[in-house]
């Protein structure tokens, strides 16, 4: 590790032009005589002005090893990018079978599919008696459909939340009345608008119920059986038929499996996604429970990326990483089989950082969050940051002692086709402002002890002014002295 002061005194005062005044007694300023003849003196003007010491550390630039990628799904790689690109939030890693894997920001990474559960339920045929007829799997049920017949009378999908649990008539009373009510006139069979929705079975809701029988193919007696409808409060999807055509079923018989809309799932991977959503401009909520506004800005990104548009982040779908990375090598191809869990890209972070091994004697000459300036190997300067000091030491090979630091270039576009490049980590340790200076090399060291300069008195001779000598920088001395004044002049070898 090098380490090196700019400081025109390095090592101590040997390294300044000393001349030695012998046997020579000062107060505030004594003349050294005549300097006329044929002796050619050189003068420089003392002056006001700013100093700043730097310390340079010797650091790599380079590119800081990322992860490999791993594919969740299985298939065979359509999309990969390529070496040398920088993948930001957002965009394609790979494709597997056409379906992308994109990009999104965080410190989890995925375990699940992130979406609304679907809510799975049976339904149980209320009939005793021979299937007849009955769905096939897949089929969406909306309200008013027939789901299966029972002795060819039919099973109906009615729109509602209670579930039917006996038989009604005129004269029945009851929340399950109003429900009835409530369904049948949203599908239509109140066209002259008759019914008070209300829990009181009455004669016009009995002919509201041969209407509706009447146009489902049931007996039209005006009364409402217990097996003639079910009860969902939205549409049904058909995943299983348990009963085929031609069995016998009784009171207890599962008929269906059926999904009735989604629950909403929460965790910190919901609130992850929404983040995400946020960031790429699709309005999510940030609430860490997966609603119905999550589910349509994911559908409105998934569209937007060309994934299936099913509202559901399926596991494999999306990659979440710390941070943008950049693309050193696709381990997979195009054409190339996939399986769960293999790697299809090696990756590097995506802005290139400055390693610096801080030896252990200067440990409190960088902080995080301190600012340095950075030398590029160009000879151009960049602003830079601390980002990061281990708390643990390294010994290196040669048996110092360091600790490995990370610094930032904040123009990220600075130095990004470097890579393990030697820069210059430049560090300001000390600075005077507005301070009288002399170059370093006017200074004279006196046989008694001290220094002093040779100030042009005028009047082609020079005196010695005492001073004394403060921070040293870029080749100029802050001194402290009476008799001497920005504008006086100088000697310098």
């Amino acid at each position: 590790m090098t380490r090196r002061t700019r400081n025109a005194l390095i090592g101590g005062i040997a390294a300044i032009v000393v001349a030695i005044v012998v046997a020579m007694s000062l107060g505030g300023g004594g003349s050294s005589g005549d300097r006329g003849g044929d002796e050619a003196l050189e003068f420089e003007t003392v002056v006001r002005r700013d100093l700043t010491e730097v310390t340079s550390l010797d650091g790599t630039l380079g590119f800081p090893e990322g992860e490999s990628v791993a594919s969740r799904l299985q298939g065979t790689i359509t999309s990969v990018a390529s070496a040398g690109a920088i993948v930001d939030e957002g965009d394609l890693l790979f494709a597997v079978s056409g379906e992308p894997v994109v990009l999104l920001l965080g410190t989890a990474p995925a375990y699940r599919a992130i979406g609304q559960e679907p809510v799975m339920r049976s339904v149980i045929g209320g009939a005793s008696g021979t299937v007849t007829a009955i769905v096939e799997e897949g089929t969406v049920l909306e309200p008013g459909t027939e789901i299966a017949r029972v002795n060819d009378e039919p099973l109906i999908l009615l729109p509602g939340s209670l579930p039917a649990w006996r038989s009604l008539r005129t004269g029945s009373e009851g929340a399950d009345v109003q429900q009835l009510e409530a369904a049948l006139v949203a599908l239509g069979f109140d066209p002259n608008g008759t019914i008070t929705v209300d829990d009181y079975y009455s004669s016009t809701t009995a002919a509201m119920v041969e209407r509706w029988q009447a146009a489902v193919g049931a007996e039209e007696d005006g009364r409402f059986g217990l097996n003639d409808a079910v009860f969902f409060p939205d549409a049904i999807v058909v995943t299983d038929v348990h009963i085929a055509v031609g069995a016998s079923v009784g009171p207890s018989s599962v008929l269906l499996t059926v999904q009735s809309g989604r629950e909403p799932i929460e965790g910190d991977d919901v609130l992850q996604l929404q983040e995400a959503m946020v960031r790429l401009g699709y309005g999510a909520p940030t609430s860490g429970t997966f609603d119905d506004a999550t589910r349509v800005a994911v559908e409105s990104w998934q569209s937007a990326v060309g994934a299936e548009v099913d509202g559901v982040v399926d596991l494999g779908e999306v990659v979440f990483l710390p941070s943008p990375v950049r693309v050193t090598e696709a381990v997979l191809t195009v054409g190339r089989p996939v399986n769960d869990g293999s790697s299809v890209l090696a990756t590097t972070e995506s802005s290139s950082v400055i390693l610096v091994n801080l030896p252990a004697d200067d440990q409190d000459l960088l902080a995080v969050d301190m600012e340095v300036t950075v030398g590029m190997p160009d000879g151009s300067e960049a602003a830079a940051i601390v980002t990061d000091i281990s708390g643990i030491a390294t010994r290196l090979s040669s048996g110092e002692v360091v600790f490995e630091t990370t610094i930032r270039l904040l123009d990220t576009t600075v130095g990004a086709d470097l890579d393990q490049a030697p820069v210059e980590v430049m560090v300001v340790t000390d600075s005077r402002t507005d301070v009288l200076a002399v170059p370093v090399t006017a200074l004279l060291a006196l046989a008694e002890g001290g220094y002093a300069v040779e100030v042009d008195s005028g009047d082609a001779t020079t005196r010695l002014v005492a001073v004394e000598p403060g921070l040293y920088a870029d080749a100029w001395v802050e001194v402290t002295a009476t008799g001497l004044a920005a504008g006086d002049r100088v000697v310098v070898p």
